[in-house]
């Protein structure tokens, strides 16, 4: 957390992507190797180009020498980036490499101190490279000291066998050079090979040998990889022979077998003719060489490749081991190699296969899918710190501790109590989480002191809990704006944003496991630790007062938006809270730069740039920016994965819900007869199906919000019914919300005008006989608004059902009136909403002769609201009625006909 709470934001003089290759580099190496190499090599590196992924390795014996290598490196290449960004490490600072990049007109880029993410396409290029290379060594059983070897080979494989990150079907090699590599020449590193020797080289005399045998250890990287490293073990020298004159025995690797064993005899034919001589164009496929087809490799994503490097190590680590004897060269640095990994990976990399037919999967595992997206690591995060300690990455849970501690003490956040001191003290823990990025790879160990809210006493130990915390159509309401009026969208975080507000009551807590120097040690709380229950409430305080000190007030009384307006012209800058996120609209450049320089001089603010994700929500831009896309695709593939439904799923049913289903009041258990593990797994069905329904998915809300009502006592039928429409949403995926800025949105309203549609359905609820209350309410052609709700009234006609449930709608249509009014987006004539049933609106108009009486008093606010101008009821056609979905299941025609009026799919969306 110590990167966190530290980070400052890179000063970007360039695009986000590199526009074509060795446009800019990354740069970074490892710590101090624990074996020196055969060549007294002890750090290792890489460059990787940003444009193309391509990866170079970089062996130094010491630090002070980057500058002789990387020059290697760009001769190699055959030009110097315009851009290279590493950390500040002191090799990254010296002087003579600083004058040597300089001199070639490259610009250097350094990563804030503590926070590697900005240079983490070097740091996941090393992680890769060092599982790639732990695995060809396990698999050879090579010795420690041949690492500088399979470094580089490394950084080949992963080049040429890696699928291109911007989507293109070519390797990054390809993307570099323009050209391939031909992948008959991936030989396993540390097999037998033998070298034909042409008669010149030959000892004299008829029975001299034809070939000379050695070690394959790879290919001579600073020789543009045009020939192999053959190891000679008697005289321990390495030489560069073409691929064409050795004969390779891919299942024979000498380090394995034990000392005195002879290599296998293998027949060099007497003419290398028939080996080297090739046609113009061909290709040379050794007879044995098993053809190496990627198309039949899939690639997988990162979280799968560590799977099944786990797996596979917990079977090998159960199979016999491979005799060795401990005279044998190998058996002094496996033992090393080994600690080597442990500290270099956060999982130490399996066990080498015991065939060399495994040896292509074990590689290909390693890095396969690393240019597509991956998920989070499938294994789960420790619960306890002793569960963490007993890890193999135990040792960054520690340096996870450590820095929590020391980002407390630089906030001042709590104060060590002697034993005089301790008042009554309240639990604490650990909230442990290993953080992964868009690929799947862990980047960050978080270890986060949290207080134990669930044992504090109300107005004792806290009083106000209510955090800043907007509801979702505020959200889509700013977006709607935004785009339709050209304003730019900005996501703004605080980091470590609890910690800057100090604890309103006074507390008292253990110090956690982990963050603790000692067992027994007690803190007393300053400010506003992780999970103490007015936490949210003390934050909100502080960010709320820091943006009204600034200028801005509150829309409407909403304290999760605000604003600020010029006085004369027609700028605005409009802010909506989500706990420490927020989102930012503004035309109002100047004013939002020194809003930023404001914040950034109270708490640490980070402006994350155009809006791109925000609570799990993508929002996607067209070109010209005049429509954005907003779906929630990959935390339905998530909810998938937990629910045990494939998130590759492209067929799914047709609707979310037949619309025959029907859950009838004898149906329903006792408390007693719920089984419990349904239960459970039932709540957490329907808690992942609400929140994308909520978002993006008005289509669903409806089905979603009838069955949750009985996720406290649920039936099979209602389990199975909830996992039909997560199948619908998976196999809908890319389906949301389109925001766009036009004269006039699809249904004919002009821009920045609310409309509204609502309907009932009639005592559809079984158990209960209540009506179902549904309703859209749209702003520049997207639902911003939108609810299905169990009428709170019976009823006794449809006509009194669609009355309350305009009531309804009527109640979110003022609020979001009068938030536009504050805004500065006045609506100059009635907000129109679309009823299909004449007699309710005849009861909204007064003229009806329904009897009424039977009907709550605050129903009647609706024909207040009508004559006051505010609203005016409208009517629509029962095929026009496009909140049908909201309150009903509908047949698959009405279905779509109905929701693809105001849902998208962002594949349309160019």
């Amino acid at each position: 957390l110590l990167s966190k709470h530290k980070r400052v934001k890179l000063p970007r003089k360039t695009p986000s992507r590199a526009p074509y290759p060795n446009y800019r580099w990354f740069m970074d190496l490892t710590g101090k190797m624990r074996v020196k190499s055969r060549r007294g090599m002890q750090y290792a590196g890489v460059t990787v180009d940003d444009y193309s992924n391509d990866i170079q390795p970089i062996l130094l014996t010491k630090k002070s020498e980057l500058k002789k290598d990387y020059d290697r490196v760009c001769l190699f290449i055959g030009v110097y980036p315009k851009y290279l960004r590493t950390d500040g490490a002191g090799e990254n600072i010296d002087a003579a490499f600083v004058e040597s990049i300089n001199k070639h007109g490259t610009h250097h880029e350094k990563s804030a101190p503590h926070w590697q993410n900005q240079n983490a396409r070097a740091e996941h290029a090393i992680y890769r490279v060092s599982i790639t290379s732990s695995a060809m060594m396990r698999n050879a059983n090579a010795p420690a000291s041949l690492w500088d070897e399979s470094w580089p080979y490394a950084c080949l494989i992963e080049s040429v066998l890696k699928a291109f990150a911007t989507g293109k079907s070519i390797t990054p090699f390809e993307a570099r050079f323009g050209k391939t590599f031909d992948l008959t020449k991936i030989e396993p590193f540390g097999c037998y090979a033998c070298q034909h020797l042409k008669p010149d080289q030959r000892k004299p005399g008829k029975n001299a040998d034809k070939g000379k045998q050695g070690i394959f250890v790879g290919y001579a990287y600073h020789k543009g990889y045009s020939a192999c490293q053959i190891l000679d073990p008697a005289t321990n020298r390495i030489s560069f022979v073409p691929h064409e004159q050795i004969k390779f025995h891919r299942d024979c690797f000498p380090y394995r077998n034990p000392a005195g064993q002879r290599w296998p005899p293998i027949d060099i034919p007497d003419q290398v003719d028939e080996m080297t001589t090739l046609e113009e164009g061909e290709t040379f496929h050794p007879e044995h060489l098993e053809p190496f087809v990627l198309n039949e490799v899939r690639m997988q994503t990162r979280s799968a490749a560590r799977a099944v490097e786990r797996q596979r190590a917990a079977d090998l680590l159960n199979a016999p081991p491979i005799p060795q004897q401990t005279s044998h060269p190998a058996a002094e640095g496996v033992e090393r190699l080994r600690e080597l990994a442990d500290e270099v990976l956060a999982d130490p990399p399996p066990p080498p296969p015991t065939a060399s037919s495994q040896y292509f999967d074990e590689v290909m595992m390693c890095f396969a899918g690393h240019a597509v997206k991956g998920d989070p690591d499938p294994v789960s995060d420790p619960k306890t710190w002793d569960e963490a300690m007993s890890r193999k990455d135990w040792r960054k849970w520690r340096k996870a501790g450590r820095s929590e501690r020391r980002n407390l003490k630089q906030h001042n956040a709590f104060l060590t109590l002697t034993y005089d001191q301790i008042q009554e003290l309240i639990a604490a823990g650990v909230v442990i989480h290993d953080s992964t990025d868009h690929l799947g790879n862990p980047y960050r160990y978080k270890c986060r002191a949290s207080l134990k809210g669930f044992t504090q006493r109300e107005f004792y130990d806290f009083h106000e809990t209510f955090a800043a915390v907007a509801n979702s159509g505020l959200v889509r309401l700013v977006v709607a704006l935004a785009v339709a009026n050209g304003m730019n969208l900005h996501h703004l975080d605080v980091v470590g944003a609890y910690l800057y507000s100090p604890v309103s009551e006074e507390l008292y807590m253990w110090a956690p496991p982990g963050v603790r120097k000692h067992k027994g040690e007690a803190w007393k709380v300053l400010s506003s630790i992780y999970g103490a229950r007015q936490a949210g409430a003390d934050w909100k305080r502080l960010w709320i007062s820091l943006l009204k000190e600034f200028g801005f007030e509150a829309a409407n009384g909403e304290e999760t938006l605000l604003f600020m307006r010029h006085p004369k012209e027609n700028k605005i800058i409009i802010v909506c809270i989500y706990v420490d996120d927020s989102i930012i609209a503004e035309n109002w450049p100047s004013k939002f730069n020194a809003l930023m320089q404001f914040l950034e001089k109270r708490v640490e603010v980070t402006d994350e740039g155009t809006l791109r994700w925000y609570l799990s929500v993508r929002y996607q831009y067209n070109l010209d920016k005049t429509r954005i896309m907003a779906y929630q695709q990959v935390f339905l593939e998530k909810a998938a994965k937990a629910h045990g439904v494939n998130p590759d799923l492209e067929k799914g049913p047709a609707t979310p819900m037949s619309e025959h289903f029907e859950i009838k009041a004898k149906d329903i258990p006792k408390d007693e007869d719920v089984d419990p593990e349904l239960r459970t797994k039932t709540k957490s069905l329907f808690g992942s199906l609400l929140f994308p329904a909520g978002w993006t998915r008005p289509d669903v809300l409806a089905p979603v919000i009838k069955l949750a009502r009985h996720a406290h006592r649920p039936t099979q039928e209602v389990y199975d019914a909830g996992i039909r429409i997560l199948k619908f949403l998976i196999a809908t995926k890319t389906r949301g919300i389109r925001f766009s800025a036009l004269e006039k949105d699809w249904d004919g309203h002009k821009r920045n005008q609310l409309y509204a549609y609502v309907d009932s359905s009639f005592a559809d609820d079984e158990p209960t006989r209540k009506s179902t209350s549904g309703y859209l309410i749209f702003l520049n052609g997207a639902p911003i608004g939108y609810r299905t709700k169990l009428s709170p009234i019976v009823v006794t006609s449809i006509a009194h059902a669609e009355y309350v449930a305009a009531n309804l709608c009527v109640e979110q249509v003022l609020h979001f009136r009068d938030i536009l009014e504050t805004l500065g987006f006045p609506q100059d004539s009635p907000t129109p909403i679309y009823e299909d049933n004449s007699a309710a609106i005849a009861i909204t108009q007064g003229t009806s002769t329904h009897g009424n009486r039977h009907v709550d008093v605050r129903y009647h606010f609706l024909r207040e609201q009508q004559r006051l101008m505010k609203i005016v009821m409208v009517p629509k056609g029962t095929n026009d009625q496009w909140a049908d979905p909201m309150t009903k299941n509908l047949a698959r025609v009405k279905f779509w006909s109905s929701t693809s009026r105001f849902m998208h799919f962002a594949e349309d969306d160019d």
